[in-house]
This record gives C-alpha cells, structure tokens and sequence, in this order.
C-alpha cells in the first residue's frame, strides 16, 4: 500500500515544476480567478506538507523493494519517485520518460541532433550512440561509449547508490556510460552524455 502511494504521488511530484514557488504555482492563475487565491493557497500548502510526509517513506519502500522480488519498471518507477521526493524534477522526468531503460535519447550541445543511445546487440550493459532511431534504421555505424570510471556528477553518484539498494540492474549497469563520453554521430564533436540527456528535459 505504502509503495503504490509513493510511487503514484512520485510521479505526480515529478512532473510539478520545480521554481513552482508559494503561495501557489503561476500556472493556477486562472484557476484561482474561479475558485479565489485562498483556495488555491491551501491546497497548495497542503500538497507541499502530503509531498513531505510521502517523503518520509522512502526507507520503508526502499527496504520493502530490496527484500522483495519486483519488476524492473517498478524499481525503475520508484526510483523516479525518490527523485522527485529530493527535488531531483529533471533526472525524474528523464528515468520515467525512458521508463524501459533501453534506449535513451540525448540532445549534441553542438549541433542540436538527436543522439540515440542503445545497448549493444549482444552486450546489453554497452550503451553506444547513434546518429538516427535504430528501430528504423538498421545496419547504421554505431559509436562507442567511454564508460566513466566514477560518478563525479552527484546526482549519478545518488542515483547509483539508490539503484543497488533495491536492486534495481538496469540503470545501475547502464550509469556509467550514461555519465561516460561519446562523439557526436553527426557533428563528429566530443560530448558528455549526461547533460546532453537531461537537456531534453530542462523546464
């Protein structure tokens, strides 16, 4: 019971605006012109205070799914509910928009092409990126991932972390290539993966 609600309440806190600022998010403007600011004030006061108390569960979930067989889209799932628990809204929308773990897409801080990035044909824990969608577009030449050694990145260091402690294989094998370097399939410049992923999801 106490996983559902976190996870459900995880996703809905992930995809809130993380400059959304008291005494009520920009975006409710209209509504509080229906409904008047006092409303809108309280119950945005009281969704902060619910966010909080939800927050307070995570060792419970985290125990709970490390000593319990679940499936990896739901590891994957409260993993994204941890992070938007900390504040983390961008890597949360990125974990739950790539919910399957096998494939990525990343944004060249060059020219501005998509980079798609997928695990190698018969090694899955190699990421590679590619110039275009490999679904579409077999037989392209793929280029190799520099695997990072360690997580200079904080939130990969956490994210790392937070994945062994409840098992959770396919991103914590995935991490460091995703935290790695490549070379741009399409401008041939030297990129940083990690940033070049989360750029797509900058709000």
């Amino acid at each position: 019971m106490h996983k559902e609600l976190f996870i459900n309440c995880g996703i809905i806190e992930a995809s809130r605006d993380g400059r959304d600022e008291a005494p009520f998010p920009a975006s409710w403007t209209e509504l509080a012109e229906d409904v008047g600011s006092s409303v809108c004030t309280g119950l945005y006061r009281e969704y902060v205070e619910a966010i909080g108390k939800l927050r307070v569960l995570t060792k419970e979930v985290f125990t709970l799914t490390a000593q319990h067989s679940i499936d990896e889209i739901e590891k994957r799932y409260i993993l994204v509910a941890d992070a938007a628990y900390r504040g983390s809204y961008i890597p949360a929308n990125m974990l739950m928009t790539l919910s399957n773990g096998d494939e990525y897409v990343a944004v060249c801080p060059a020219c501005e092409e998509d980079v798609y990035i997928w695990p190698n044909e018969d090694h899955a824990e190699i990421l590679q990126a590619f110039e275009h969608d490999p679904v579409f577009h077999t037989g392209q030449e793929s280029q190799p991932i520099a695997p990072a050694a360690s997580f200079a990145d904080e939130e990969v260091r956490t994210l790392a972390e937070r994945a062994a402690s409840i098992g959770e294989r396919t991103l914590a094998r995935h991490l460091h290539h995703l935290a790695g370097e490549t070379i741009c399939p399409s401008c041939r410049e030297r990129i940083s993966v990690w940033p070049s992923l989360l750029s797509t999801f900058t709000m």
